[in-house]
């Protein structure tokens, strides 16, 4: 049986941010994904999967501001050469 709490969620550690973030969503609660993927970002900048659900998470919101922001802080730490930036770029209407 599922627990009503992700785990991990209750003192934020997990040893799959994706997994965790998926747990959050089921529950309904896109923000605390949200949160999490941009969390672990921070620390690993080239994690497909966390970026690609991301970037799925900030198309479905068409909130671009979120997004926005996201690149102005990863700027510069070595997201650039992933597949989710450019994705996330793509959406964002930005060349290259």
């Amino acid at each position: 049986p599922r627990l009503s709490v992700p785990v991990g969620a209750r003192n934020g550690e997990t040893d799959d941010p994706v997994a965790e973030a998926e747990d959050h969503l089921q529950y309904g609660n896109p923000e605390a994904a949200i949160s999490i993927l941009r969390a672990h970002l921070h620390r690993d900048p080239t994690d497909e999967r966390a970026g690609a659900l991301l970037v799925e998470l900030f198309r479905h919101a068409g909130d671009r501001e979120p997004a926005l922001e996201l690149r102005r802080e990863m700027q510069d730490t070595g997201a650039e050469g992933s597949r989710w930036w450019r994705e996330l770029g793509v959406w964002l209407g930005e060349n290259g």
